[in-house]
């Protein structure tokens, strides 16, 4: 109805009107494609989830055979299985990061259709007009809308650039897997905006950033580690709070502490909280491997991971 109103409008040369509709049907049009969007995400969730329980059920099962073997296995598929909680983890951001695309990606195709009709318009102005002071009246008018329709798709292209910088930043495609100087801020800063869409307006994200010493590591794993660390503190965060990012240096070294006003770990839980187990949701087992790999994580870099809580107060988590 929105796109036949436009229309009609533009036919009748009322182009406000015209353009308030055309707007109107992009935006409904969008909404139509995220829903699609979110089916289609949901689908590939439960493959994701089917295929993790068949993996799952092979780990249980190695752990009925004879220990040592047991032990040669799982340091065989120890890289799998960072891998696999890395997927998992960039799983959880497909929703919002393709919302963020989509909803600029719009606002480019219709800011294109806005301008093809005006420079179309302007064209027949020219044509139309008997003199070159009443063309140049008519078309001035459509001058306007483009010089505010380029400036509206030139910051929907920057939204998209810095959204795919960030995803670049995270992954690290285009380096080596060790780099020799690298400042963990970057990979902080690039995770916190992955998960940004995902952050509801009731939980509020602290920065303390300080100046650290750039370190040898292998930048996409601690990225990975810094994503399961904000994921958890998320998912312990029931109503309104705080998550605390925060990094210092001492002696050369380097901590990063990532805090959460959440729930809490019971002092039974905190000394078994980077082994991997296994939990029942319904009539599903579900393997928890995410702090075991970030456990693995931190060693594989001659570093220490520890981690403090209080029920009902919250969890700190310090890498060093």
């Amino acid at each position: 109805a929105h796109e036949v109103l436009s229309r009609s409008y533009e036919l009748l040369g009322d182009t406000g009107k015209a353009l308030e509709h055309h707007k109107t049907f992009h935006d409904i049009k969008a909404e139509v494609f995220n829903s699609e969007s979110d089916t289609k995400l949901k689908n590939l969730e439960i493959r994701f989830e089917v295929e993790r329980a068949e993996k799952e059920a092979e780990i249980h099962r190695l752990k009925n055979i004879e220990l040592a073997d047991a032990i040669e296995r799982l340091k065989a598929t120890q890289a799998q299985l960072v891998q696999s909680e890395k997927m998992a983890a960039l799983g959880k951001l497909v929703s919002g990061v393709a919302h963020e695309v989509n909803t600029p990606t719009g606002v480019i195709n219709s800011s294109t259709d806005v301008s093809q009709r005006a420079v179309g318009k302007m064209i027949f102005e020219l044509n139309r007009s008997e003199s070159l002071e009443e063309a140049r009246q008519n078309v001035q008018r459509y001058l306007s809308i483009l010089r505010d329709n380029n400036q509206t798709a030139s910051d929907a292209s920057r939204r998209i650039t810095k959204i795919v910088d960030n995803l670049k930043n995270f992954a690290r495609l285009d380096e080596a897997e060790r780099q020799p100087e690298v400042d963990i801020r970057e990979g902080l800063e690039s995770t916190i905006s992955l998960i940004t869409p995902q952050v509801e307006e009731r939980i509020r994200i602290v920065k303390e950033l300080n100046e650290v010493p750039k370190i040898e590591c292998y930048p996409d794993q601690l990225n990975q580690l810094f994503m399961t660390l904000l994921l958890n503190a998320m998912e312990a965060i029931e109503g309104q709070g705080t998550i605390r990012v925060a990094t210092s240096a001492d002696n050369g070294s380097v901590q990063i502490e990532i805090s959460d006003s959440g729930r809490g770990i019971s002092s039974e839980r905190l000394d078994h909280v980077f082994d991997v187990g296994f939990s029942k949701q319904g009539s599903r087992m579900r393997m928890q491997a995410g702090l075991a790999n970030c456990y693995a994580i931190v060693e594989k870099h001659q570093g220490e991971i520890t981690v403090d809580s209080e029920v009902g107060k919250g969890t700190t988590f310090r890498t060093t």
